[in-house]
């Protein structure tokens, strides 16, 4: 049995290094708010996963964790998984309005995360005094429990918390429209849930359970499994976080002749394209332009795109032989570059007689063929 339970804990260690190591090259690589997120979220609940490990560790070797480290590490164990939850909602909210969506009483909601995370402080004051040492199993590991009414407290809240953030992402998971994304991001979420799930009844399962052996084997089995389960995920998928930051920033192309002349444009929001001679897209196009004029000489030939800050979007330029693309975003990575790139060179391709022998006739750019081919590279 002891055998076992050190297998499942150096499974565990070597699990979340992995997870940490991937996530924190992606977060050199990229920093999206939704990466910052993810990083602050896996110290929430990784400081406990690890703290377990080095109790389990100390005890099986020198039989003792020096009392005062190991109860003020427990009560900071505890206040990082509360704390876990406000994290996890800020990061559903960030990917929320990437795609689109706003928070509906927002002033409501956020007065309630405040309160929550008032509440994490004060019991996390309450518990430096209030904690209590649980009788040790067979095998001579024990723990310790907080005040029942904190852990319901508390479990009211996440309960809230979790139907809210279920309800928006299902706004923006009926959105996705790309199989392969809509597989990691379900991934990405189960990952999510089972581990706070998790975190949340490893906290208060000894109110109704005894500290046997066979119970804190079954709970070391979950977290060996799903962070197993989690570090594949990071290994196969090492550009998730990119990808879904990709897919819901992108929020408007335009194409613009290198005259000057808007021949295309298209919503992402909406899904399609809009009357180009309005004078609305007219106005717009001439604006663009004007911008691309202006920053001519700061291009840098080949395939690099240049970037230009407008308000809370970011303007992506890239030129090709005949026309210039312009993707609003509200973030950028090198993925969105990619995807820009590689767009101007397929169109151009796809369309080069037509360019070459321009006529002004913008109508052959608005067909399926075209929307296809935005969405096939973009969505």
């Amino acid at each position: 049995m002891n055998i076992f339970i050190l297998s499942l804990t150096i499974t565990i260690l070597i699990s979340y290094s992995i997870i940490i190591i991937n996530s924190f090259i992606q977060n050199l690589k990229h920093i999206t708010q939704i990466n910052q997120y993810l990083m602050l979220f896996l110290f929430s609940v990784g400081y406990g996963i690890v703290f377990d490990c080095y109790r389990i560790l100390t005890i099986h070797l020198i039989g003792f964790v020096p009392e005062f480290m190991d109860k003020f590490n427990y009560i900071v164990k505890i206040a990082l998984i509360y704390l876990s939850v406000p994290i996890t909602f800020q990061m559903v909210v960030v990917i929320n309005k990437l795609s689109g969506h706003e928070l509906k009483k927002e002033f409501l909601i956020y007065t309630i995360v405040f309160f929550y995370v008032f509440l994490s402080g004060f019991f996390f004051l309450v518990n430096m005094f209030g904690i209590y040492e649980i009788s040790p199993n067979e095998i001579g590991f024990y723990t310790y429990q907080t005040d029942q009414t904190q852990y319901l407290i508390i479990f009211f809240f996440v309960i809230f918390f979790a139907i809210y953030l279920i309800y928006l992402t299902i706004n923006f998971l009926k959105e996705i429209k790309n199989k392969r994304l809509l597989i990691v991001f379900a991934q990405f979420c189960f990952i999510f849930c089972t581990i706070i799930v998790e975190r949340f009844l490893i906290i208060g399962i000894y109110f109704t359970s005894p500290n046997t052996v066979e119970l804190f084997t079954v709970d070391l089995f979950f977290v060996a499994f799903i962070l197993v389960f989690a570090a594949s995920f990071t290994i196969i998928f090492p550009d998730y976080i990119e990808s879904i930051t990709a897919y819901f920033s992108v929020k408007s192309l335009y194409l613009i002749r290198n005259n000057g002349q808007l021949i295309y444009d298209i919503d992402f929001k909406k899904g399609q394209y809009s009357e180009t001679f309005s004078s609305k897209k007219l106005l717009l196009g001439g604006f663009i332009y004007s911008i691309a004029y202006g920053l001519e000489d700061s291009y840098v030939l080949g395939k690099t795109v240049n970037t230009v800050d407008f308000g809370d979007l970011i303007l992506l330029f890239k030129h090709g032989k005949h026309v210039f693309g312009v993707l609003f975003v509200a973030e950028q990575t090198p993925l969105i570059h990619e995807k820009l790139i590689k767009f101007i060179d397929m169109f151009e391709s796809t369309y080069k007689k037509e360019l070459e022998n321009w006529r002004g006739n913008v109508g052959l750019f608005e067909t399926e063929k075209m929307k296809n081919l935005i969405f096939s590279i973009f969505k």
